[in-house]
């Protein structure tokens, strides 16, 4: 069976010979362009202390400073739910479980301050990527894909290839291969967001890291090179979302 896992990235590159065609992104976009006219800034503003959080648990530790963000985006999303309890604003009117999801994010915020203060950070980081595909869920629902969406998607991927790989499953871990190529390709294609303007350099160089980290995954010849090319490469991703989100 260990054999097996060494022949992975050998599968997935025979399924995708050159990897993905890297291309640069294409010109700025509005990522969180508004729908309707309704800017949704409280909305906004969770998603900004949300990404603190993340930074705050899973980058650089620090227990107060990612509750403190936790709190401070749980009280945005409530704030947007207290003022469209049950109808989406119109930014999100594709949304038809707006208002059991707007409470589900504040509800998350919660758990995610609760999880930071008490030093749980399986339990947060399981958390945010509740919250993180949750958001994804609601971009879908309105047609809105931002680069923030495809790091969302290939984040998933790798959690998913992270247990796969931990629980030695490497018949799941031949198949969510090929599924995080495509991410990586998704990825890579993403447009600018506004949120990298004057910083395209920045922008094109944590997506290059990304791009090169499911390389090295896949060329890893060794459990132990793939493990440490899989911890890498989710960091790397994590980066980019809480930067570029």
């Amino acid at each position: 069976m260990k054999r097996f896992l060494y022949l992975i990235p050998v599968l997935a590159l025979i399924a995708y010979p050159a990897g993905c065609a890297k291309k640069k992104g294409g010109p700025a976009t509005g990522g969180t362009a508004v729908k309707g006219g309704e800017t949704v800034v409280a909305f906004d503003t969770g998603q900004t202390e949300f990404r603190k959080a993340i930074k705050y648990i899973s980058l650089t530790p620090d227990a107060k400073a990612a509750a403190d963000a936790a709190a401070a985006a749980e009280k945005s999303f409530r704030d947007v739910a207290a003022s469209w309890p049950q109808d989406a604003p119109r930014r999100f009117e594709g949304d038809n479980e707006w208002a059991n999801r707007i409470k589900t994010l504040t509800k998350l915020m919660g758990d995610i301050k609760g999880q930071a203060q008490g030093g749980k950070t399986a339990e947060a980081e399981a958390s945010i990527l509740e919250t993180q595909k949750l958001l994804l869920q609601l971009d879908e629902k309105n047609k809105v894909n931002t680069a923030g969406d495809e790091a969302i998607r290939l984040l998933v991927l790798e959690r998913e290839m992270e247990v796969a790989f931990r629980e030695k499953r490497y018949n799941d871990m031949k198949h969510i291969m090929p599924n995080i190529r495509e991410a990586q390709k998704n990825f890579f294609g993403s447009t600018i967001p506004v949120s990298a303007r004057g910083r395209e350099d920045t922008f094109d160089t944590a997506k290059d890291k990304v791009y090169e980290g499911v390389e090295k995954f896949a060329e890893g010849e060794t459990a132990d090179v793939q493990s440490q090319a899989l911890n890498d490469l989710i960091r790397a991703t994590t980066e980019f979302y809480v930067e570029f989100g």
